[in-house]
């Protein structure tokens, strides 16, 4: 994967697959270990509130919006909802320049 793909911070969500677990929350206190869990102890800063893994195949987000619960999650939507993002990311389409969102789980914080 080139690093121009690797390190662009804007990716292509359409199509996106996008689930809540309701039955799981995290601490706000716990934000980055499980970062770490789930992207890896190397992984890279593409923005703020956004880190990547060095393979591209996985993003961690928490911006600020999502931290402060700025907007709703989940279908029903639940407004005001803090929450972080887990998202599992494939290459993109055909001349594209952006990493594809193929899930986007959001889990909110307690």
């Amino acid at each position: 994967m080139s690093d121009d793909l690797l390190l662009n911070p804007r990716t292509n969500t359409n199509g996106t697959n996008n689930l809540t677990k309701w039955r799981r929350s995290i601490s706000k206190s716990d934000i980055k270990s499980e970062r770490i869990k789930f992207i890896g102890e190397d992984s890279i800063k593409v923005d703020n509130g956004v880190w990547r893994s060095l393979d591209g195949t996985r993003q961690f987000r928490v911006v600020e919006s999502d931290y402060f619960g700025r907007h709703g999650i989940g279908s029903p939507l639940v407004p005001n909802t803090p929450h972080v993002h887990f998202e599992f990311l494939g290459m993109p389409n055909t001349g594209g320049n952006k990493l594809k969102v193929l899930k986007n789980v959001h889990v909110p914080l307690k």
